[in-house]
Order: structure tokens, then sequence, then C-alpha cells
């Protein structure tokens, strides 16, 4: 019965917290959820993850969807897991990927890349006996991207040639922008690109627009990561050049012409380049192997990209860009004579 009364004195003078603990453990993790960053109402709970949490919000403000990525210390999620995160570096090697990704993309502007909007601040209460205890969420807030990961698209049925090549050359072009701008990406994969429907977009006819979204990689030409005085580097491995697996010290641009020849690579054949690697025990594969998947005329070009030795990547994107829309022509056109000829037939 004291406890409960203990309970309601608690709730009433400290109901402006964003949230409460107490040190006899009256409210159970369960029911001490965040619910509001800044000025931004979550939608889906924070987990504790040792990378931070992304997950959308509704800006209260004017009532739209972001995408919110947070720096939330462990205990603020839940009481139980503080142990498990003591590691301060890693919560400031989070921050710093954060920082860089969000500054990166204030100086970029452009049609497919995801737009930030502002960072902040947010200090949440515990009240642990008869001291209150404050932790610090930083947190930065992007536009809300539609549609579906690549990787999931590929997986859909309806994924059709022509909106393969689509895809492939807005991927190409946004590469070399970014190259054009001493930018190399580094981290080019299908979960960091974001695929939607629209019915008119660069060229006729197009129906699909892509979006790049993961920029914490990303670093100028000579620019030397933030995370790597945390002793940690990012990428992905199914899609890395062999140099970034190998921990080389000097990255450049041409390590993007292999990850983007990679991608191109699944997106025709469903299956990661690095898995005939692995299986044929060889870096250097016979693209010609692939070609009932790969379209014929694009296999110099990825042979080209997807060599072991960098100082043999030569691959040309403007090039490949050409070639690709070339093709993307052709099929629209012999599209359009299949069209005409059916009505023609029904008339």
């Amino acid at each position: 019965m004291i406890k409960k009364i203990e309970k309601r004195i608690y709730k009433y003078f400290l109901n402006d917290y964003s949230r409460i603990e107490l040190s006899g453990g009256y409210f159970r993790d369960k029911y001490r959820p965040i619910k509001k960053i800044g000025p931004y109402s979550l939608l889906t709970k924070p987990r504790i993850k040792s990378r931070g949490n992304i997950f959308p919000a509704i800006d209260q403000r004017n009532g739209k969807t972001v995408i919110l990525k947070a720096c939330i210390p462990a205990p603020v999620i839940n009481s139980k897991s503080e142990p498990q995160f003591k590691n301060k570096d890693n919560s400031e090697a989070v921050f710093a990927s954060y920082l860089h990704e969000f500054n990166m993309l204030k100086k970029l502007n452009h049609k497919n890349f995801v737009k930030p909007i502002e960072q902040g601040d947010h200090v949440v209460r515990f009240y642990y006996g008869y001291s209150i205890k404050k932790f610090l969420i930083r947190y930065f807030v992007y536009e809300l991207v539609k549609g579906i990961t690549l990787s999931k698209y590929i997986e859909s049925q309806n994924f059709s040639f022509s909106e393969k090549l689509e895809v492939c050359i807005q991927l190409c072009e946004c590469i070399r922008d970014l190259h054009s701008q001493n930018i190399k990406f580094l981290d080019l994969q299908p979960n960091n690109i974001m695929v939607q429907s629209e019915k008119k977009n660069s060229y006729p006819n197009q129906k699909l627009k892509m979006t790049l979204i993961d920029f914490e990689s990303s670093l100028h030409e000579n620019e030397i990561s933030p995370i790597l005085k945390f002793n940690q580097i990012r990428y992905t491995p199914a899609f890395a050049s062999p140099e970034q697996i190998c921990h080389f010290t000097k990255i450049d641009r041409r390590s993007d012409i292999y990850s983007l020849c990679s991608v191109i690579f699944f997106i025709f054949v469903k299956e990661p380049y690095r898995r005939y690697v692995a299986e044929n025990n060889s870096y250097n594969l016979d693209l010609n192997k692939f070609n009932d998947t790969l379209p014929t005329r694009l296999l110099p070009f990825l042979s080209d990209g997807l060599q072991f030795d960098r100082d043999q990547r030569i691959l040309d994107i403007e090039a490949l860009i050409c070639e690709l829309k070339n093709l993307y022509h052709e099929v629209q056109a012999n599209s359009s004579t299949c069209d005409a000829s059916k009505q023609m037939a029904t008339g």
C-alpha cells in the first residue's frame, strides 16, 4: 500500500520528465518507453543497439513524417542494459559517424541523395532515489524517402529489364557526380539504395527513382574517416572492393567503381558477385558465363570495373552511362513497336 502511494506521488510531481526510473524498480522497463525526442514524436519504440537508433518520427510543428537518427544511451531504453554499454568510445564513434554524414549531405544538393533537415540535442531525466540523472540524446533528422530498398525490389517479380536499366543509369550518375566533387561513397550496396515508383523522371517514360541514403562512410579524396580513431571501419563485405576488405590504407574512388559494378551485377543476376568469387576462389571471373542474365553489351564495362588490381580498374563511367541509355531507349522503342502491333491486331 505504501509503495502504491509513493508511486502516485512520484508520478504526480515528475510527470513532465521524459521518463522516470525509481531505484526501487516500481516502473518496469516496458512501461517506460521513449515517445518523443525534441519536437519529434517517435513512431516506433527505440531498441538497444550499439550503432544507435534509426526510426520514423512525426514533426509536431508541421505534421510531416521524417527519419530520425539518434545516439541514445542504453539506460534510457532499458535500465538493465547499462553494463553492456560501458564503452564510451562506441557511442562517440556513432555520434562522429552521424555528424560526419549530416555535414557531408548539407554540402551536397542532388535529386538522388537523401536530404538532411536539422540536428539537435534532447535531455531526458531519470529519478534515482532522491537525485535526478540526466542523459543527452543527440539526433539528426532527414527527409523520409518513400519506397523500398533495392534488395527488396530485386526480390519482387515485377522488376523488368527496362527498370533495371533505369536504376543502373541513375546509380552511375550518382557516383559520377560524387567523384566530380572529389567525394568517394565507399559503402555502395543495395540496402543503401531506395527505389520508388514515379510516373515521370529525367528520361522519357521513366517510372523509377532511386535515392542514396547512407553517407556515413563517404569521404573527400584526402579526408580521414572520423571513426578511424575508434579503430572502426565500415563497409559491406558482399559489395566492398578487395582493398577495403584487406584494409589497405589508401582507398580511393576506384573502390566505388568496384562496388558500382558489383551492384549492377547483383541487379541482373540477383546474387552478389562475391559469392561466385568465393565459389571459384578467384576474383577475376569470366563474365561470359553470365550472358544469359547480364546484357552482353555491359560485359566489357563490368569486366573492367571488377578487376582485383585497382590499377587495372579503368572503367569509364560516362561511357557506361551512354551504353545504358542506348540500351534503355532501344528497349523502350521495341516495347512501343510491340504495343502498336498489338493494337493493330486487336483493331
